[in-house]
């Protein structure tokens, strides 16, 4: 008997788009003697009693604002992580915000020294707060010739004035090939997949925070990716979110991992059971949270 995989705890209506790649993805096992059928463990489909998935507000509004790109007191430059901050004493935390911060063994103590975020232009502020919430890049280009538009307001400019102006409020990139490039988050959806490339440009998790117009921070990338807050990453600001990127989200990870120990135990005699059972007790708070919560 193989190991199978863990019981969805939450119900997730996914995108479209990640409906079609698993159909793409399917088909390989179709075609390919291989990986014939009889050797394919489907995963299991959540239960009507599933619970709703974490939204992205769920999981960092507890987090404090950012708004220093916006005064210019901003520093450019690498961004450490050598100023902490504090939770927000007006917001609640959500049962998930609570979990990561008494994750035990990365219990917060309350400061949070990676709470730093990208420094941008004054064009992609101006954009940010004007888009709505689930708006992608093509949505964002077309806002951009808008205000654009509006600022111009009939001035008779030339060439160069004309082309200064424009490269102030419109993005360079071609709509027609970048539909993912950006990307606001919805506040009462999950997060979309955050990719390694957020250490070069992290456009596609713009803060669903209007008044906040940023992308998201090394912080909240890790609250969405479910790394306890009293983890420490190593380096700065782009190597963190490359870090963040390029891991198996925590809470995945133990889920797996709980399953795999559970098919092994039943292919041990007893005491052999018993004594795992006992070093692994001491994870049953991560076991309640993926269970009740």
């Amino acid at each position: 008997e193989g190991i199978g995989f863990p019981k969805p705890t939450r119900l997730v209506d996914f995108p479209q788009g990640y409906k079609g790649s698993r159909q793409v993805a399917l088909k390989h096992i179709e075609q390919n003697e291989l990986f014939s059928k009889d050797r394919y463990v489907p995963t299991p489909q959540p239960s009507g009693d599933a619970g709703a998935p974490v939204s992205v507000r769920q999981a960092i509004e507890d987090l404090p604002q950012i708004l220093s790109h916006l005064d210019g007191t901003m520093k450019r430059g690498a961004r450490r992580f050598d100023t902490a901050v504090t939770y927000r004493k007006d917001v609640s935390p959500s049962a998930f915000a609570t979990f990561m911060r008494t994750w035990p063994g990365f219990k917060s103590d309350g400061s949070i020294w990676d709470h730093v975020t990208r420094s941008l232009s004054t064009r992609d502020y101006r954009l940010f707060a004007n888009m709505s919430e689930g708006d992608d890049y093509p949505k964002a280009h077309k806002l951009a010739k808008e205000l654009f538009s509006k600022a111009l307001n009939g001035t008779s400019l030339n060439d160069n004035e004309y082309e200064a102006m424009q490269a102030k409020y419109i993005p360079p990139y071609d709509p027609g090939k970048f539909p993912n490039k950006w990307r606001k988050m919805e506040s009462d959806e999950p997060a979309r997949t955050l990719m390694a490339h957020l250490g070069k440009d992290s456009y596609s998790h713009i803060h669903y925070d209007s008044e906040q117009s940023r992308v998201v921070s090394v912080r909240e990338a890790a609250r969405l990716q479910s790394f306890p807050d009293g983890f420490k990453f190593s380096g700065t600001m782009n190597p963190a979110f490359r870090q963040i990127g390029n891991a198996v989200p925590p809470l995945m990870a133990f889920a797996l991992a709980q399953q795999i120990l559970q098919t092994i135990y039943t292919h041990l005699d007893s005491p052999s059971n018993t004594v795992l059972l006992e070093r692994i007790s001491k994870y049953v708070f991560l076991s309640d949270y993926l269970s009740k919560s």
